[in-house]
């Protein structure tokens, strides 16, 4: 893995790509020229091998016609022609060798912008990638402190609930308690006393007051 000094920058990638395409431009115009200067040469090439043939064809006529001086002198502009076609050849094999290499040049330059444009493109999507599982990130762990928080005040609530709840029990048994033992100490008060019989109603007037409220 690569360190850098500084951490690189999107523009740091836009440069280098202004940069290869300002090369591949240049590559490309010489790549041109060169193939144009290399059809040229083959042009000529093949206007020498077309006026060789046509100076053996002609001195095969004249041959045939009898003329054997006019033979001849074809014969003898063919090898000329044939000396300048070496000649030509080895120039088209040098404009042909540079214009191959040029474009070779050229379509190595185009594989490379197009790579770093499409790394470059594969970088942003994942770093867009990479943010989202960021914000995802910080979103959980909001939602874990919230659960956390959650609980623990839900917990406390359920504490102070029954805790209240224990209280106000414990508190209705103390009243009940406190009701009894006034009750019992007031019935206590009166346990050592006997029932004075002076002030008990006889049968004879409870039978009087029945037959006075029935009339009879």
């Amino acid at each position: 893995m690569a360190f850098f000094k500084k951490k690189p920058k999107e523009k740091d990638v836009d440069d280098f790509i202004i940069e290869m395409i300002k090369n591949w431009k240049e590559v490309r115009k010489t790549a041109e020229e060169a193939t144009e200067e290399e059809k040229k040469a083959r042009a000529e090439l093949d206007a020498c091998d077309k006026q060789i043939s046509d100076l053996q064809i002609y001195a095969a006529k004249a041959l045939q016609s009898g003329n054997e001086g006019d033979a001849r002198r074809f014969l003898e502009e063919k090898k000329k022609q044939t000396l300048v076609r070496d000649r030509l050849f080895k120039v088209y094999e040098v404009k042909s060798t540079q214009a191959k290499q040029l474009r070779t040049m050229n379509d190595e330059l185009v594989d490379k912008i197009e790579d770093m444009k499409a790394r470059k493109e594969s970088i942003k999507a994942t770093q867009a990638e990479a943010a989202a599982q960021e914000a995802l990130n910080k979103i959980q762990e909001m939602s874990a402190k919230n659960d956390a928080t959650a609980k623990d005040t839900l917990s406390a609530l359920e504490q102070q609930a029954q805790h209240e709840k224990d209280v106000a029990a414990a508190k209705a048994e103390l009243q009940k308690a406190e009701k009894e033992s006034t009750m019992d100490a007031l019935q206590a008060k009166y346990d050592t006393m006997e029932l004075d019989s002076s002030g008990s109603v006889s049968v004879e007037d409870e039978l009087a007051a029945l037959q006075s409220k029935y009339g009879e």
